[in-house]
This record gives structure tokens, sequence and C-alpha cells, in this order.
């Protein structure tokens, strides 16, 4: 993946010398920039006001399967507040329809997004991607249900989650991205984020 912070002594030394040049900026990087102060302090400052971020899931056992170990469900709350105490704005990325989810996931989540005030969202349908060790599983399970290589785009249901039907997981991110984007709840981000999301300084 493209990920902006993947050496991050060169991203301290690049945001360093961006300061001065006052641009505004986003990009896209891992969560664990929220945990090394110093380089979020100096994304803020170089002009960073927003980035997406692969949260993926609430479920600390789906991110266990996705070898996400940087990944930790239970901080996601206070990752987005650091974020947002430097003037940083969050573009969260999820993903639905892991064996460890339920059809209570998709309420669980939205409840995370409002409460942690998350600007944007990217919210996909898993895909078991051919040639990859989790289609391969599924095959062997006789879950993949659709081999219509085009329907491999995250807004299509190809394969039979574990603890609920396909249509039900296809309804349910269909769901969160409406409940999300409800006029009402745009107009209270928007005036929560004029708060904290100020120009570079």
């Amino acid at each position: 993946d493209d990920h902006i912070i993947g050496d991050r002594e060169y991203a301290k030394q690049l945001f360093s010398e961006m300061i001065p040049f006052g641009k505004i900026w986003f990009s896209q990087c891992g969560i664990e920039i929220a945990y090394d102060d110093e380089l979020l302090h100096l994304a803020s400052r170089s002009g960073c006001r927003g980035l997406f971020i692969g949260f993926e899931s609430l479920s600390q056992r789906n991110l266990r399967s996705w070898k996400k170990h940087s990944n930790r469900g239970k901080d996601y709350l206070a990752v987005a507040r650091k974020l947002h105490a430097v003037g940083i704005g969050g573009f969260a990325g999820f993903v639905f329809g892991s064996d460890d989810d339920a059809p209570d996931v998709f309420e669980r989540t939205l409840e995370f997004l409002l409460e942690a005030n998350v600007e944007s969202l990217q919210a996909t349908r898993m895909t078991p991607f051919p040639g990859t060790p989790l289609f391969e599983e599924m095959e062997r399970q006789g879950r993949i249900l659709d081999k219509d290589w085009s329907h491999y785009d995250f807004d299509h249901v190809v394969f039979e989650p574990l603890h609920m039907r396909g249509e039900t997981l296809d309804l349910g991110v269909s769901w969160v991205l409406r409940q999300f984007y409800t006029r009402r709840r745009v107009v209270r981000r928007v005036w929560k984020g004029l708060r904290y999301l100020h120009p570079a300084v």
C-alpha cells in the first residue's frame, strides 16, 4: 500500500521541510501515526489536514486474522481524538463481512464513528480476491458463491459470510453509509470539526 509514513525518519524529514511552504495536504497512512507524537505533530505543522486510515474492523479477532498488528480496536476512539487534537481529520476505512462479524457489527461500528466524530467513511464488503489465501480457504470451505470477477469490487457480496446471510451483509453496509451520511449528521460533524480542524500554524 502507499503509506506516507512507511519510513518514519524519512517522513519526519519530509514534514519538517514542508513546514515553510504553508501547504495544505491530505494523504493516507497506517494507524501507527497516532502512536508517534513527534511524527503526528510534524504532519500537522506541515499542513496535513486529513488522513485516510484503514481502521478495518472493531474486532480484534478480525484484525489478527488480517495481520493488522498495529490496529487495536479498543484504542480507536483515542486515535481519532489524537488526530483531532492536532487539527487532522479522519477518513476511516472499514471492511465488513469477516468471520467475527455478526449482524450487530453495523450498528456498533456506526456508534463508534459518531462518537469519534470521524469526518468521512469508506465502508466496503470484504472481497476474497482470487489468488489470495483468503480466497483459497473460502473455496475449500465451499463459501465462494460468485466467480464473475467483475463483481470483485468491494460493492458485491461474492461469498457466504459465517455469521450472517450475504443479503444481510450487503444491506448492512448500505445502511451504515446511509446513516453516516444523513444531512443532519454531516452538518453535525462539520459543526464539531470547526473547533479543531484549524489552519496550519
